[in-house]
């Protein structure tokens, strides 16, 4: 693997190694699907998360490698269009260092080796990293190495030199990604199984042939046919708002009410043809969408299991430990559980009777010489 890693110091061309070892070609496709056309379009603002926080822990993690390693070694897993790698290179500048990007999509390693040249491209699945054991000091990933399964991050990890770092960013399933996943599939799926874009392509494909002086009992019945499925989407906005599904169902929404409108200043065929790469824009995103929410990791409620990275026990392969912990998070309970039995002691009508009772005495008692003067003066 060493003349492998040493060619690819010499071409800015994605090197293709593993593609057809992935059992899951059509999840490839629809990743394929999703980068092609995003071009230069930044990362953080196209692909990867665009959260401050985000930014600032790979600002600082790539702070602590360029001060520790002089040239160091890196590779990202999982790419797409280059989130991690943008932050490593806003903090190397032109300074020394050995970059790699690895991703199942070809079209995502083209985008990123056209924004950044300096940068190696790999295409192969990320359960097949065709790099030897211990070949880079920094391995890294963010929101995507998990969609591969557990097989992609033990692969990960072999690639770690002794003294390396790795550095990953995973989702769970009480997460606002693995929300956002979940809501976009179900919006998608709501979507295609309103039969939205058939309905639409017949109403359209009738509704230019009226514009031009055919009959139009053909364009009103599809139409009629169409309103079902218009109510779907407006369903779905009002659940999950207008930017669900990255704005897929306003746009579409909005798109094909525009066209309506002035159907007549609309060329057939392309409206047609926009239909038809939409339709399958939608199966592509669904993919994803289906693969990133099975891929989130589940924390439970009476168990954490924590994996830790051991040592490397030789053939490639680590040492693993997996700590089951039950009742972890219960232990943050604690406090509220104190609270919670002050407030019923507080609350308890035993403690209050013994309250008044105690101040019943109290009084009785600052009473009584008074009475005891009383009587002597009487007497």
């Amino acid at each position: 693997m060493g003349h492998y890693a040493s060619a690819l110091r010499h071409t800015n061309k994605p090197v293709y190694m593993n593609k057809n070892k992935s059992d899951n070609s059509h999840v490839a496709d629809s990743w394929d699907t999703y980068w092609h056309g995003t071009g230069d379009i930044g990362a953080f603002s196209s692909g990867g998360v665009n959260h401050p926080a985000i930014r600032a822990f790979w600002d600082e993690f790539f702070q602590t490698v360029k001060r520790d390693y002089a040239t160091p070694k890196i590779i990202d897993i999982a790419s797409g269009n280059g989130a991690v790698v943008e932050r490593a290179l806003a903090t190397f500048g032109d300074e020394q260092a050995d970059f790699t990007c690895l991703d199942v999509s070809a079209a995502a390693i083209t985008n990123i080796q056209v924004r950044f040249p300096q940068v190696n491209g790999v295409v192969t699945d990320a359960r097949a990293i065709p790099f030897d054991s211990g070949s880079f000091d920094i391995v890294s990933s963010q929101f995507g190495v998990e969609y591969a399964g557990p097989e992609a991050i033990t692969e990960t990890a072999r690639l770690i030199a002794s003294g390396g770092r790795l550095a990953l960013l995973l989702h769970n399933q009480t997460g606002s990604i693995h929300r956002e996943c979940v809501e976009s599939l179900d919006a998608i799926v709501r979507l295609q199984e309103s039969r939205f874009i058939p309905y639409t392509t017949a109403m359209f494909d009738a509704g230019f042939k009226a514009v031009r002086g055919a009959d139009r009992a053909p364009y009103e019945s599809a139409a009629k046919q169409l309103s079902p499925a218009i109510r779907v989407l407006e369903n779905i906005m009002k659940q999950y708002g207008q930017h669900v599904a990255g704005d897929t169902i306003a746009r579409l929404y909005h798109d094909v009410n525009q066209i309506h409108q002035r159907i007549q200043h609309y060329e057939p065929d392309e409206v047609l043809d926009w239909l038809r790469k939409m339709d399958g824009e939608l199966d592509a995103y669904a993919e994803r969408m289906s693969s990133m929410s099975e891929a989130a990791i589940d924390p439970g409620l009476t168990r954490d299991l924590y994996v830790a990275l051991g040592e490397p026990v030789g053939d490639g392969a680590w040492s693993v430990r997996v700590y089951y912990k039950p009742f972890v998070r219960w232990i943050w309970l604690g406090g509220i559980l104190m609270a919670l039995g002050g407030i019923l002691a507080v609350s308890d009508r035993r403690y209050r009777l013994a309250v008044r009772k105690r101040r019943a005495v109290s009084t009785a008692a600052s009473a009584a010489p008074g009475f005891a003067g009383q009587a002597g003066v009487d007497s």
